[in-house]
């Protein structure tokens, strides 16, 4: 973010004069995060990244779509965090501006956390948001020949599981890892960064966060299925919703792929950096998800 970004958002969203320049904080791995503090207030503002095409009309409203999600999920008491504005576009860069929160990330969750996102989750399903803009569920699909060897069987599993996992599907955040969990000062969540919210397979997406937050625990990874039947979730083709999960990591892998031709070397380097944790964590989950599925 540049000096006349700063000034042009400010103005033009009525938030003040800026008092210091941006500082640039923790965020995800795709986006820029500022920080901005003005004589009115503090905020967040997200910086989309470069390789998204803000060109694409669809694409500018996904992001305004999914913010709306955030703002309807907060009037209905969970805690989220969305945009005061939509996404708005300056010198070819995109910005999404947010109150500040003060609140911290935790990367490395602790079990009590773990549960309380299971506790939240089955509470989002539960709610069964209905958004008549969003008619069906987007499952990314990529060829065999674009991806590694070791990655074809999981593929075929995704693929034969997505007509399964679309009979079953609520709107929800759709990339609850810790990253995108803010936790205040009474050790509550909040959950921020919705771009990813869509209709959801709400198996798959318990199975997924509670495998992002339990990381090798696997009697954690236990825990928290059970705390989300125990808060109402109710599960529905484990198998197929394993296959989902894969999916998943074989579309960040495939994005990542791609990255790494980006004319950005420090864009290179990330992107070749989370190919090969990525493939990494689809061959581990490759070998442990035989031995979940019976447990559960």
């Amino acid at each position: 973010m540049n000096h006349n970004h700063l000034i042009k958002i400010c103005a033009g969203f009525n938030l003040g004069v800026p008092i210091r320049s941006p500082t640039r904080v923790h965020g995800g791995l795709l986006h820029s995060m500022w920080r901005v503090n003005t004589d009115k207030a503090i905020f967040a503002i997200k910086q989309i990244s470069k390789d998204i095409d803000l060109s694409n009309d669809k694409i500018i409203q996904n992001y305004n779509l999914t913010e709306e999600i955030a703002s309807r999920f907060k009037e209905l008491g969970i805690s989220a965090i969305h945009a005061i504005n939509k996404l708005t576009i300056i010198d070819e860069s995109g910005f999404l501006v947010y109150p500040w929160v003060d609140a911290k990330s935790v990367l490395v969750p602790t079990e009590s956390q773990a549960l309380k996102i299971a506790t939240l989750l089955a509470k989002i399903h539960l709610i069964d948001l209905k958004i008549p803009e969003i008619a069906e569920a987007i499952f990314p699909i990529h060829s065999d020949e674009k991806l590694p060897d070791v990655m074809q069987a999981a593929n075929k599993a995704y693929l034969d599981a997505i007509p399964v996992l679309k009979q079953n599907l609520v709107i929800s955040h759709g990339d609850l890892d810790p990253k995108n969990v803010l936790w205040d000062k009474h050790d509550n969540p909040i959950l921020i960064d919705w771009e990813s919210a869509r209709l959801i397979n709400p198996t798959y997406e318990i199975i997924n966060t509670s495998l992002d937050f339990s990381g090798n625990n696997q009697g954690l990874f236990i825990k928290m299925i059970e705390e989300y039947k125990n808060s109402g979730g109710i599960l529905k083709g484990v198998d197929t919703a394993f296959a989902g999960v894969l999916g998943n990591w074989i579309d960040w892998l495939s994005f990542n792929i791609k990255r790494t031709n980006s004319a950005d070397p420090k864009m290179r380097k990330l992107s070749q950096e989370q190919a090969d944790q990525t493939m990494a964590t689809i061959l581990r989950l490759q070998v442990i998800i035989p031995e979940l599925i019976k447990i559960m």
